[in-house]
């Protein structure tokens, strides 16, 4: 692996942040019924309250929340942490791609990040050389996004899966203003077009590779944590109780006499379109469907 030495480069300076807040969080079932998934408590902050201050701790003031799903359970950052929101109103049949679309007015030299990850050390800079997605190595295989790099280390290849490379790990990436500008001249014009109404805004720099020129920001792989599920999160964090945050959990537990929640395992959303409506998972032997979203239903399975 060669690592490029770009200390000569100029820096440009991070003019501000976003942060991507607006889904369904539909594979953190059964807290998605209750709360977002950045706004979940870890180590003693949530996790979106922690990216805030790691950017603030660096100089990076100016952040934009852009909230979806759950937009009132966001409007108490911006008097707290003094952060702006910006609705997605097409969060709904639409995937990130539109929270960066909907975002295309302040897009400058910018961090781009996902309100759900986990970093813990600060990995944030004020400045960049160059627009970058951050990267970890992976020994072995991985369904990941995984990269092909030039000698300067400018991404020139992605595909899902592979062996021993560098992956895109954790949705940080940072856009400079000419990158930005571009990225929404190639969405503009299809934005409505529902044939791309399941893309992530990576998958447009994957289109456009040439026009949308990024590197990688190594970072190594305890740096940044993403939970895909409750089971993850519990094994992460030990002092972590979704009974706390969720009323969900809470009348899972009820129904099934539980003094210990995490005796719940192999727990998988019961999807309906973009969004979760419920959840299998299993408990002392026995399979269970909990259907949640409207009408609270609990029934074990028969195999």
């Amino acid at each position: 692996m060669n690592v490029i030495d770009m200390s000569m480069r100029n820096k440009i300076n991070v003019d501000n942040a976003i942060i991507l807040a607006a889904g369904f969080s539909s594979r953190f079932v059964p807290l998605c019924f209750d709360i977002p998934k950045g706004l979940l408590p870890v180590m003693g902050d949530t996790l979106i309250e922690r990216q805030i201050k790691q950017m603030h701790e660096v100089g990076i003031d100016d952040i934009t929340i852009i909230t979806g799903a759950y937009r009132e359970q966001f409007d108490f950052l911006q008097k707290k942490h003094n952060v702006n929101l910006i609705y997605n109103s097409d969060y709904s049949f639409k995937n990130n791609f539109s929270s960066v679309y909907t975002a295309r007015e302040i897009l400058k030299n910018t961090i781009i990040s996902s309100s759900d990850l986990f970093f813990p050390g600060n990995i944030f800079e004020n400045t960049a050389e160059h627009s970058y997605f951050t990267s970890v190595y992976i020994n072995g295989n991985t369904n990941q996004r995984t990269l092909t790099l030039d000698n300067t280390d400018r991404i020139i290849k992605t595909v899902y899966g592979g062996c021993d490379t560098w992956i895109t790990f954790g949705g940080l990436a940072f856009l400079t203003a000419e990158l930005s500008e571009t990225l929404i001249e190639f969405i503009e014009p299809v934005y409505d077009d529902p044939r791309y109404a399941n893309k992530y805004w990576v998958d447009f720099h994957d289109e456009h590779i040439e026009e949308l020129p990024m590197w990688i920001k190594r970072l190594n792989s305890g740096d940044t944590v993403e939970f895909n599920t409750l089971e993850s999160l519990w094994d992460f964090d030990k002092n972590f109780c979704a009974c706390e945050v969720s009323i969900t959990m809470q009348k899972i537990c009820s129904e099934l006499s539980l003094n210990y929640e995490r005796q719940i395992k192999n727990i998988k959303p019961i999807m309906e379109g973009n969004s979760a409506i419920g959840c299998y998972f299993n408990y002392n032997n026995n399979s269970y469907e909990c259907f949640c979203k409207n009408k609270f239903d609990l029934q074990r399975k028969i195999n």
